[in-house]
């Protein structure tokens, strides 16, 4: 397989938690982002980054898609899940959250197996595999991939084989994961060359395990807003590189630094992912 010719850009977002303090047209702070990932082709990448934004082969949301508090109804959560998506013209996917399993989120989960078959599930662009995978939470909400899930894995990255490139997307991070070792152990027999997740509600880059990961932030109404405002990442997989760039939808800009720190602009280039990839 010719890797070298890949030229492949997709948005993540994260934590929508669509049904808490829901509003409809202007306030709708979620159809205000999803506005802005259909305009954001062509604009140009920071300068430290270079280039203009392609527009994105698909849009997957790391979970918490719908609220897990009991109001509103779940059929209701699901009813603004079905209405703010009808809104995109760009295929998209999911992965399930902690609010999307332990609430009152029936409809939605329908729809989940629905349309995957399973909790897990693998989907391929441009020859590079991508895998959503589902977890399980305590009722502090810290997160594991439970043996199912892991049995899921390991026959579907065997299935793939140990060279083929693997974009891994999950809801909680894999630093944080309460079975973080047997994941990773995992992981590192095969070419696992970027982790996604969400939960935390706030942007970073980090490594695990030798494995380069994105934390994305969030897309609702929080109290840690004026600290590390909402945003969603644009990636870009080519020329052996990997970079994942932070868009503040709430400022209609790239993210900046503001409110992380006293120097805004080294804080800025710490949210930014530049990594080689292997094929």
């Amino acid at each position: 397989m010719d890797y070298s010719k890949v030229d492949l850009t997709f948005f993540a977002w994260s934590d929508a938690h669509l049904g808490y303090a829901q509003r409809f047209g202007a306030p709708d702070i979620r159809g205000d982002a999803v506005e802005q990932m259909k305009r954001l082709p062509g604009w140009p990448y920071p300068e430290t980054v270079g280039g203009y934004v392609e527009s994105p082969e698909f849009i997957i949301h790391c979970g918490d898609i719908v609220d897990g508090e009991k109001q509103p109804p779940g059929d209701v959560k699901f009813g603004y899940f079905r209405h703010l998506t009808s809104k995109l013209n760009i295929p998209h996917y999911e992965v399930l959250g902690n609010h999307e399993i332990t609430g009152n989120n029936k409809p939605f989960m329908e729809y989940f197996i629905k349309r995957y078959g399973t909790k897990s599930y693998i989907f391929a662009k441009q020859d590079i595999n991508f895998i959503s995978l589902a977890g399980e939470y305590d009722e502090k909400e810290r997160g594991a991939i439970p043996g199912t899930e892991l049995e899921f894995l390991e026959k579907t990255l065997h299935a793939t084989g140990v060279k083929a490139p693997v974009v891994l997307f999950l809801h909680s991070p894999l630093n944080d994961l309460k079975n973080r070792d047997a994941v990773i152990n995992l992981l590192k027999k095969y070419n696992v060359i970027l982790s996604i997740a969400g939960h935390k509600h706030r942007p970073g880059v980090f490594e695990t395990g030798g494995i380069p990961c994105v934390n994305i932030g969030h897309c609702r109404n929080h109290p840690i807003d004026p600290e590390y405002g909402r945003s969603f990442y644009v990636i870009r997989i080519k020329d052996e590189s990997i970079t994942a760039v932070p868009w503040r939808w709430d400022m209609k800009e790239w993210e900046r630094g503001e409110g992380w720190s006293s120097n805004p602009e080294d804080t800025a280039k710490q949210l930014i992912l530049t990594a080689k990839w292997r094929y």
